[in-house]
């Protein structure tokens, strides 16, 4: 809090696309040092994938289509095996049915599916044998001997396997191998010698083993040099799953002759080395931030527990295993406990004290310290509460000598995090206790002696209502023009000048104060979602109203005003009558209308705009009576506009209209507009849950 309080700061995403996994997907430590280090959002392999498809570069993919191209030319079959499933953990039935459809594209019709039942992630082999990652190789055997060999329950049809393993009690997941036969018996497909198999998995630790058994060439060697799994220590640090001895390998025999295999994603780097080819391989990071120091020749450590030792080197590093020239790493082990919530201050204490003991070092060379403190997370993760707020007061009291010592020398600290977690365990909806990261942005501080005394809320990247008017340094007059520069710096770093008031961008098209320019550095998309654009911004042609802070006695500022105010109107009784007839074309359908607010909603409105001050409030007050302007002259009985609706009717007619009768149509107009606010005013109760908190649910 003293932090906040006294230096510049400002909220950053950590989760979905901010950090390239799908939206409202909560991020996690590996993604949230990836892109730290790269200093630019990089896209994981579900997201790229999910890209690839809505955009359609995924049909010209080529390791894809060279798979089509080897079946073709040697007149063999094309194999597609995966996880089948709603849950989109390990695959998506979505990348199954572009596969599909790239075939049917391609013209090529021998394809044939070997799919793996799920049963596990969501409520004809299980998953249990095809997808094994435990170095189970019994299982292991009986998939790859059932899609090369034809071994295991021979079924006339799909339906009859699934059928036939559920009446022995055993769900998807544990679905025993069955093949399908033709009429005679025979199997209806193996895969065989010249044959292309596209593994369409997109996660990547349960496929491996399989693999292996596919392409390596000495498969006796199957048990060496897996590399690095993620889900694997992360399962087991939580304790949901239990490692077991490895098995020895299966015997094999010889490798089917001439197979083309493709990956989805990179399993591991063995499987290249083994010929398989990857349809998504990783983003690179050629660049990261360990490469530019090292590059200029300055010293850098990384401090971290065993626990975090990964993050803070392979995945800030661009995923490079070994340092750099002048990096430096210091690992405290981590203690050796059943569960974190049993010892909540960790080794953060002795992590700091030797980081301090660094830091007030007489030669100290450092010019970039990165520093990991995995409390907050490991110990949120156990889902004890009271241990996890033990575990962030450690943090905060190590953070605390950390800047001091920091300030005290003349350095710079940066105080972000990787995801969200410890501060949200428990679930808002079920009460449930909450032990996964979350989607909740992360703060960044910027602490040093510079910003002392300068609580500054800073804005983020590109806002709402900002003017781009140059890219890099060239003019840009519309909107297809900024486009077709942005293209041109597709997947680097590309400035773009903005226009930008200094005030909160209240309402669209108006931006309170006098306007800056700053440059802001951004990097472009190479394959943007349809609609979504290289910048990932929306692009609009709003008026862009500037108005600028005088003195009131100054007479030209005054009548610019004036203008501004006429011009200001304008725009906004456009917004008014667009506004009024949406609301008329849903009452003609017979729905509420939507983005319309009553009393209720207009008071919640009003003293959020109040707490920004009087400005916007007066500007607030300026929109309300425009819209009470234009709304009175309706010709609605009960209203100014009725009135004179009648008058123009008394005047086409040459006779007054009874007084008997008019009050009865003002009656029925009063009781119209009534029902109008009470239907609306109910909306803005339910929309924004306030029946809830008077129910005191």
């Amino acid at each position: 809090n003293r932090f906040w309080a006294s230096f510049p700061h400002t909220q950053l995403d950590a989760s979905g696309e901010a950090v390239g996994l799908p939206r409202g997907e909560p991020g996690n430590t590996e993604t949230g040092h990836l892109n730290l280090g790269a200093g630019r959002i990089v896209y994981q392999d579900l997201a790229r994938i999910n890209m690839s498809v809505a955009d359609g570069t995924f049909l010209k993919n080529p390791e894809l289509l060279a798979a089509i191209e080897h079946a073709r030319k040697n007149n063999s079959n094309l194999h597609m095996m995966g996880l089948i499933g709603a849950a989109g953990v390990h695959s998506n039935l979505e990348h199954l049915y572009a596969l599909i459809q790239l075939s049917a594209r391609q013209s090529f019709k021998d394809v044939f599916l070997h799919l793996f039942t799920d049963g596990r992630d969501s409520p004809i082999m299980g998953r249990y044998w095809a997808m094994d990652r435990d170095l189970r190789w019994d299982r292991t055997a009986k998939a790859y001997f059932a899609l090369t060999k034809g071994q295991g329950q021979l079924v006339k049809t799909p339906e009859e396997a699934i059928d036939l393993s559920y009446s022995q009690g055993k769900t998807d997941e544990f679905i025993e191998p069955a093949i399908v036969t033709k009429a005679d018996g025979t199997p209806v497909t193996l895969i065989k010698d010249n044959d292309a198999v596209v593994f369409f998995n997109f996660r990547i630790d349960r496929p491996r083993q399989l693999s292996r058994a596919f392409v390596f060439q000495d498969f006796t060697k199957a048990n060496l040099n897996f590399g690095y799994d993620p889900y694997l220590v992360k399962y087991a640090k939580k304790h949901l799953i239990e490692l077991h001895p490895a098995q020895e390998p299966f015997n094999r025999g010889p490798r089917i002759q001439n197979l083309f295999f493709v990956t989805m994603t990179e399993y591991e780097k063995s499987l290249v080395e083994n010929r398989a080819l990857v349809a998504f391989s990783p983003q690179t990071v050629d660049m990261p931030l360990g490469r530019v120091i090292a590059e200029v020749q300055k010293k850098q450590l990384r401090v971290a527990e065993s626990e975090k030792e990964r993050f803070v080197t392979f995945y800030f590093n661009g995923q490079q295993e070994t340092a750099f020239e002048g990096e430096d790493r210091f690992i405290t082990p981590s203690p050796k406990v059943a569960t974190y919530d049993l010892k909540p201050e960790m080794s953060a204490r002795e992590l700091t004290d030797t980081l301090l003991a660094k830091l007030r070092e007489p030669n100290q060379e450092y010019s970039f310290i990165l520093v990991n403190f995995a409390n907050p997370d490991m110990v949120g993760h156990t889902g004890s509460i009271g241990p996890a707020v033990k575990a962030c007061e450690v943090v905060d009291e190590c953070l605390g000598k950390i800047a001091n010592t920091v300030l005290a020398y003349g350095g710079s600290l940066l105080i972000t995090g990787d995801h969200g977690n410890a501060e949200e365990m428990i679930d808002a909806q079920s009460g449930a206790i909450e032990t996964e990261h979350s989607t909740n942005p992360v703060p960044f501080i910027i602490v040093s002696k510079e910003y002392l005394g300068n609580p500054l809320n800073l804005p983020a990247g590109i806002l709402a209502d900002d003017r781009i008017v140059e890219v890099e340094g060239r003019s840009i007059a519309d909107t297809e023009e900024f486009s077709q520069a942005v293209k041109a710096w597709a997947g680097l770093g590309v400035n773009l000048t903005i226009e930008r008031g200094p005030g909160t961008a209240l309402f669209e098209g108006i931006v309170e104060g006098q306007t800056e320019r700053r440059v802001v550095n951004v990097v472009p998309r190479v394959d943007p979602p349809p609609g979504q654009g290289a910048v990932g911004v929306v692009i609009t042609t709003y008026p862009y109203l500037r108005t600028q802070k005088c003195s009131m006695l100054n007479v030209q500022c005054s009548t610019g005003a004036v203008g501004q105010g006429v011009k200001s109107t304008k725009v906004w009784m456009g917004r008014v009558v667009t506004g009024l007839r949406e609301i008329g074309k849903s009452l003609v359908a017979g729905k509420a209308p939507e983005g319309v607010s009553g009393p209720v909603g207009i008071y919640q409105l009003t003293g959020q705009v109040a707490a920004a001050g009087w400005l916007p409030l007066l500007e607030l007050v300026a929109i309300l009576s425009v819209n009470l302007a234009v709304f009175n002259v309706l010709p609605i009985p009960a209203l100014d506009g009725g009135r004179l609706a009648f008058i123009w009717l008394e005047w086409a007619l040459r006779r007054r209209i009874k007084p008997d009768i008019e009050q009865k149509i003002n009656s029925w107009g009063l009781a119209f507009l009534l029902s109008l606010m009470v239907l609306i005013s109910f909306q803005d109760v339910i929309r924004l849950g306030l029946l809830s908190k008077w129910l005191g649910r």
